[in-house]
């Protein structure tokens, strides 16, 4: 099961109206995006796919990932957490291509206070920033 119950999977729960718009975008940099926009910027529910490798899946505002998302990164591993102004901010759970996971809260895309690691071994482990 993911992080979210409530993802999005089709264009029949999209808004379509004179607000929002559901489209692609292609960027110079050759990023390319899939989902909703307003007022030409990412809103709402979208896909970002990075020319460099990954993408991310989640909710959007103001351009900005904003809300609950998904960060694939091309090695493999995966943050599913909050972001806030395009950075990991709340709780979050960072999951290793090693099966290991961690467990914690970020703040500006740090993390702060207690992490609990989970490894694939078995072991468990905790740390504090």
């Amino acid at each position: 099961m993911s992080f979210f119950d409530s993802t999005i999977n089709s264009t029949q729960n999209m808004v379509n109206d004179d607000t929002y718009e559901f489209k692609t975008q292609v960027y110079q940099n050759g990023d390319r995006y899939f989902g909703q926009l307003r007022n030409g910027k990412r809103e709402g529910y979208g896909i970002m796919y990075y020319k460099r490798g990954g993408r991310y899946e989640g909710n959007w505002k103001n351009g900005l990932a904003e809300g609950k998302g998904i960060d694939y990164y091309q090695n493999g591993d995966r943050y599913e957490g909050n972001y806030h102004m395009d950075e990991e901010d709340g709780e979050g759970v960072f999951y290793y291509s090693n099966g290991d996971r961690m467990m914690g809260n970020y703040y500006h895309g740090n993390p702060i206070g207690k992490h609990v690691k989970l490894c694939a071994n078995g072991e468990i482990k905790t740390k504090n920033y």
